[in-house]
């Protein structure tokens, strides 16, 4: 088994293999849009002599952790022929991803599992509590009302032009302010507009015609789907749900996706929705230090000490001192009760907001003392994530 970067002329191996392990089908604008990913994105394959056999890429993007912007490879298609699956190729090729997203200086990693136990193994882990909700249209009565102006408009609107970069413009000053959120560049809109041109937006202007609340909703009657809903207030979120809920006449049902931290229930007058909770993405940090360099550390009262456990990413297995400025270096010898112990998926979802230290202490994902504990818990900040994209 050979492994290497997936070259461009390889296109058609690839929508192949991804065809059959994701039972769809391709047509010429997927067939560009793969040749385009080809040449902006890292592909790796493992190739049985001339023939492609398994698959994964590695996606360029930024995530936002606590206000910073960090560079994060996003793992898409993995796929293997099932006559090769159980040949450990995908493992070669995650390792493979590891050692690559490092050399590009991609911190963090994200993924949507196929099987949440297999990516453990490799170090990811779930950072955050999804849910699909569903609501009859006759149950979405707010608490409270609010009246404001709303534009709509959709791909082939006349009006497209000047509110597509203001929703855009809109939806970066939002991801700021939401721990957990993917950077969308121009690119990614444009992916967007391909895979779903015929999704509609609806935003929430203020009353100095400002964009302060946008959804992007898919209307397949009898349902109202939405796909992202972002506010900068309440008032915006009303009138946006009041837009959402006067289609009475035209559907039956709302559907989305929400975190279960966004307790949106709570807005409705009698709150009612079936809900299903899932864990659609998990996160892993490719490089220790240089993540542990660019957080945003709270209050470092004293310096901090932590051992990484890491079997697939053998750099981060050392122990980092952050000094009460920030710096981040490797001691060689530090007591142990001065040490918070704790394997790398662990570490990735705590340090990303999903619980506190103590959390994982009383769980047994951590280990340290009380004292040292203390001082981690000044500067972990708090803050819960969520992430709203699929690659």
């Amino acid at each position: 088994m050979d492994y290497r970067i997936i070259p461009e002329e390889d296109v058609n191996q690839v929508l192949n293999l991804k065809e059959y392990c994701f039972v769809s089908t391709h047509d010429a604008n997927q067939l560009a849009e793969t040749q385009a990913w080809l040449r902006l994105h890292v592909g790796l394959g493992g190739y049985d002599g001339k023939n492609l056999v398994s698959q994964l890429f590695i996606l360029p993007l930024h995530m936002n952790i606590f206000g910073v912007k960090f560079s994060m490879g996003g793992i898409g298609i993995v796929s293997t022929y099932p006559e090769y699956r159980n040949g450990g190729i995908t493992k070669q090729l995650l390792q493979e991803s590891f050692v690559k997203m490092k050399e590009n200086g991609q911190v963090l990693s994200v993924l949507s599992p196929f099987s949440i136990g297999f990516y453990r193994h490799f170090g990811y882990e779930v950072f955050f509590e999804n849910s699909n909700y569903t609501i009859p249209v006759e149950k979405m009565e707010l608490r409270e009302k609010a009246e404001g102006k709303v534009v709509r408009f959709d791909y082939s609107s006349d009006n497209y032009e000047k509110w597509m970069p203001k929703v855009i413009a809109f939806h970066e000053e939002q991801v700021k302010e939401i721990n957990g959120h993917m950077h969308r560049d121009e690119r990614w809109w444009n992916r967007l507009k391909q895979r779903e041109p015929k999704a509609h937006f609806a935003v929430s202007l203020d009353k100095d015609g400002n964009v302060q609340a946008y959804i992007r909703y898919f209307l397949n009657k009898p349902k109202l789907e939405i796909e992202d809903f972002y506010t900068k207030n309440i008032e915006a979120k009303r009138i946006l749900w009041q837009f959402v809920q006067s289609h009475h006449s035209q559907i039956e049902e709302v559907i989305g996706r929400a975190p279960i931290s966004d307790s949106f229930g709570y807005h409705l007058k009698e709150p009612f929705s079936k809900q299903e909770l899932f864990y659609d993405k998990m996160i892993r940090i490719i490089d220790v230090k240089e993540f542990l360099k660019q957080y945003p550390f709270e209050k470092l009262a004293k310096s901090l000490y932590v051992k990484i456990h890491d079997r697939h990413a053998e750099w981060n297995n050392q122990v980092y001192k952050i000094d009460t400025n920030g710096e981040v270096t490797n001691p060689q010898a530090v007591a142990q009760e001065k040490i918070l112990e704790m394997d790398i998926g662990s570490f990735s979802a705590m340090m990303a907001g999903y619980h506190g230290l103590a959390w994982y202490r009383k769980n047994d994902y951590a280990q340290v003392s009380d004292e040292a504990a203390a001082y981690w818990q000044m500067a972990i900040p708090i803050g819960f994530p969520r992430f709203n994209d699929f690659f």
